[in-house]
């Protein structure tokens, strides 16, 4: 999969040897099948290796809240990259991408905390979207 998405080895094997493989590629994969464009198949990858990375998620189905969530996006947004076109001091989209992929992808693999709006049979009901 990531051999299709990036060209130098360094990030191939950054992607392969981050937890959670199968449940990325699981994501990436239904990302593809909806047709969604390639340049956004990258950048959603490289979002939850960063979601993996801030979040210290492995393989131990501990549940994420979305203080948790909002805490790592704040790390992200602020992140210093090493990369010198990536070197602003916060990005308020950065942030915001990072929390929906998180949301969006851990609730897809169940290890999200459940919110609010869930436990109300009607609203599940009316939101519930089948993920393969």
């Amino acid at each position: 999969m990531f051999e299709k998405l990036f060209k130098r080895p360094y990030y191939i094997r950054r992607h392969v040897n981050a937890p959670l493989l199968a449940e990325r590629i699981k994501y990436l994969e239904c990302e593809i099948n909806r047709d969604t464009v390639f340049t956004s198949i990258q950048s959603i990858a490289q979002h939850l290796l960063r979601i993996v990375e801030f979040l210290q998620l492995n393989d131990d189905n501990r549940i994420i809240t979305l203080e948790d969530i909002e805490t790592a996006a704040d790390k992200w947004a602020r992140h210093k990259s090493k990369h010198p076109t990536k070197n602003g001091i916060f990005s308020i989209n950065s942030k915001l991408d990072f929390i929906w992929y998180a949301k969006d992808w851990l609730k897809k693999i169940k290890r999200l905390e459940p919110l609010f709006e869930e436990s109300i049979p009607l609203f599940n009901k009316i939101f519930e979207q089948p993920y393969p």
